[in-house]
């Protein structure tokens, strides 16, 4: 099953991951699978703890910049995922 909704990425993010993956940025058809096995690799490489943790849910909330910190520090480890590590 597929949900189709949009999402918003950084142009920056896609043109960097349209360049890793030889596929043109946009093409989100060609992207769609390197994106999907990226976000497997990242959630099956967690910890169970870090998962039963509560989501923030505002950006003003203290822990919702700490979690966005975190997460902006992930890049290097989702790139790792792309390059099938």
């Amino acid at each position: 099953m597929s949900l189709h909704f949009p999402i918003r990425v950084p142009s920056e993010l896609l043109e960097e991951l349209g360049a890793f993956t030889g596929h043109f940025w946009s093409d989100s058809l060609a992207l769609e699978p390197p994106i999907c096995k990226a976000i497997r690799s990242y959630i099956a490489s967690q910890p169970a703890q870090s998962q039963a943790q509560p989501q923030p849910t505002a950006p003003s909330d203290p822990q919702c910049e700490a979690a966005c910190r975190r997460v902006s520090g992930r890049a290097e480890g989702v790139h790792h995922a792309l390059a099938g590590g």
